[in-house]
């Protein structure tokens, strides 16, 4: 039975205490500012915890993607969790719209201790693309490396190329010629 919840200043900085039916579930302290979001956050009885930084920067979008635009995005994290073990997690993530051509990157990195998706290395992320919004086209690479082994697809420029994938060790595209790596 839900009988409440309370936000309180704990008067050391920015601190909060969080309690939900009269039960004290945490401390979290932040920072924020026009182009930055920091927290610590402690679980009451219990190991889980979770440091998170949040930066951005972006002109302000009016959706006409002849207007030249831009952005970044770039968010850090670690903790801990009975579940995953130790965990860090890195994105950056960068656009630029203009003349009718978005352009992207989004990288990171992702380890987990622990669980379903721990691994001996940490599992790589890379997505870098360009749409031709005249052209209707899609160039670039989506990349996952897990252990070491890549899996992607990359669309090479013009429309209707056959991309080409990669999965672990083999290499194929899409026409069915297949070689290893």
């Amino acid at each position: 039975k839900f009988t409440g919840f309370k936000i309180s200043k704990t008067g050391s900085g920015s601190e909060r205490q969080i309690e939900v039916n009269g039960k004290k579930l945490g401390k979290a302290d932040y920072t924020l500012t026009d182009h930055f979001f920091s927290t610590k956050v402690t679980f009451a009885g219990s190991k889980r915890n979770l440091d998170l930084n949040l930066n951005w920067r972006m002109t302000k979008p009016d959706w006409n993607f002849g207007t030249p635009e831009n952005g970044q995005i770039s968010v850090n994290a670690k903790g801990y969790s009975p579940r995953w073990g130790d965990y860090t997690l890195s994105r950056d993530a960068s656009w630029k719209v203009e003349n009718k051509v978005i352009d992207v990157s989004w990288t990171g990195k992702v380890q987990f201790e622990m669980g379903r998706l721990a691994t001996a290395t940490p599992i790589e992320t890379e997505y870098k693309f360009k749409v031709l919004l005249d052209k209707k086209d899609l160039i670039g690479k989506f990349m996952k490396k897990v252990n070491g082994k890549e899996y992607s697809i990359d669309f090479p420029q013009g429309s209707g190329v056959i991309p080409k994938i990669k999965m672990g060790q083999y290499t194929a595209n899409l026409a069915g010629d297949h070689h290893r790596q």
